[in-house]
């Protein structure tokens, strides 16, 4: 069983999430963030467009290994958690949001071992994403 997580971003942070290979959080998902293991299946969720981009899978954390300018919003790095992904062949599900409902409340970036799977069979069939 897999364990998963969706991390949310903006239309233009996802640009920064994929060029950097690391997405960050903030606020009461921290410690959570800090929970990751390698070898965990995470996903983003662009909140601007609906869409959702992945399986990328964490290989480490990097709560102090922020780059600077990479985030215009990161300037207290102690209150957040970051985490490194790889990536291989990346899939965008349009309109994540109707088609899984759990996305539209997610309390903790955590998913059930259930979750992550669906979403990952979605994936599988959704178009290829592309970084252009």
């Amino acid at each position: 069983m897999y364990t998963g997580y969706v991390f949310l971003c903006a239309s233009e942070s996802l640009k920064d999430c994929l060029k950097h290979k690391l997405f960050t959080c903030s606020g009461e998902n921290v410690q959570i963030v800090r929970e990751v293991e390698v070898g965990s299946i995470v996903f983003l969720l662009n909140m601007d467009s609906n869409t959702l981009v992945g399986p990328f899978t964490a290989t480490g954390s990097a709560r102090t290994g922020l780059e600077p300018g990479g985030w215009r919003e990161v300037a207290d790095t102690q209150s957040k958690a970051s985490i490194r992904v790889e990536r291989e062949e990346l899939h965008e599900m349009k309109d994540a949001q109707d088609k899984f409902p759990f996305l539209k409340d997610i309390n903790t970036c955590k998913l059930s071992h259930f979750q992550t799977q669906d979403l990952l069979n979605a994936l599988k069939e959704a178009p290829l994403f592309s970084t252009k």
